[in-house]
């Protein structure tokens, strides 16, 4: 009776913990790939790609909520399987609420302290840089070669104008490195990480840039999507 105890304990504590564990990087990435695995797959089933937001925000949320679900699942009926099923169902409820509120905690605590980094200007600046990253990929693709500048490109006069930063108004950097590696370039506030996840195998890659005039590496052939960014604090 007292190891059942003492076990119970030990579960205890780190059940409860656990949510808190899941929510510090480089673990919290485990959640940011269920999410971006939601979308491209609500994209895919939808026939918009990943591109509509409406349609990939939708995706990204149910995944997520499926990701606590079954979390909450596991804890309640394979870990109590000692308790009746109404206290195992209570145990699910009970953790799902749990972990969505220490999830959302660190979301809220994260999205404060991006707005007061000055990340919503970082989050406008990637947003037109990957629209440019499409571009010089989409010529390589066509090309089977990466151009030598951004000016090989060629652009419709009904695109927006990518190739430069919308909040210093000025040209983002291209360098050609290999055949198919390049640096996309840009004036920072200040020294951050951009999450960024490699479609094949949906694996984040973590691209750290500094402040002033900084450098961001890309290889053609690993296309993938911006994720995140956040400041070195």
């Amino acid at each position: 009776m007292t190891d059942d105890n003492t076990s119970n304990k030990i579960k205890t504590i780190i059940l409860i913990i656990l949510p808190w564990i899941l929510s510090i990087p480089p673990l919290s990435s485990i959640k940011m790939i269920v999410m971006v695995v939601g979308t491209l797959v609500a994209g895919f089933v939808a026939g918009s790609g990943w591109e509509n937001l409406g349609i990939g925000l939708a995706g990204a949320i149910v995944a997520y909520i499926i990701f606590l679900l079954v979390v909450s699942i596991f804890v309640g009926v394979f870990l109590y399987k000692k308790k009746n099923i109404r206290i195992r169902l209570l145990i699910v409820l009970v953790y799902f609420i749990y972990f969505a509120g220490v999830q959302t905690l660190f979301a809220l605590t994260t999205d404060i302290k991006l707005l007061l980094g000055g990340e919503r200007e970082n989050y406008e600046r990637f947003l037109v840089m990957q629209k440019l990253q499409e571009k010089v990929e989409d010529y390589w693709r066509d090309n089977n070669n990466l151009p030598t500048s951004i000016n090989e490109i060629g652009f419709s006069e009904t695109d927006i104008d990518v190739t430069k930063d919308p909040i210093t108004g000025e040209p983002f950097g291209y360098y050609r490195l290999e055949e198919t590696k390049y640096q996309l370039c840009a004036s920072f506030d200040k020294s951050g990480i951009l999450e960024y996840m490699v479609s094949e195998g949906a694996k984040v890659e973590e691209k750290k840039y500094k402040k002033g005039y900084s450098c961001l590496d890309f290889d053609a052939r690993k296309y993938g999507h911006f994720i995140l960014s956040h400041p070195l604090f």
